[in-house]
């Protein structure tokens, strides 16, 4: 027997974590849709081979500047480039 009581979360912790978890459903979401479009753009480009320029990381980009991370131009979010790890 041990002389403590389980710790359980309080009601303040379960709606800060509700909140969390609809956040990063929203961030998936926005990941997922980011790479549908970037796989249409690479076969829209097999198909017709115009030579379509997708999006590349650039090394000088400031995220620390950035005021929508789901939006940093051109419908690009933050983490579009981001993998599952």
């Amino acid at each position: 027997m041990s002389d403590y009581d389980p710790v359980e979360p309080g009601p303040a912790f379960q709606a800060d974590w509700a909140k969390w978890q609809k956040q990063l459903r929203e961030w998936r979401q926005a990941y997922d849709e980011w790479r549908q479009v970037l796989q249409q753009l690479q076969e829209w480009d097999e198909k017709e081979s115009k030579g379509i320029q997708l999006p590349s990381i650039d090394p000088n980009f400031d995220v620390f500047g950035v005021e929508n991370i789901l939006d940093i131009g051109e419908g690009e979010p933050l983490f579009g480039n981001f993998e599952y790890e």
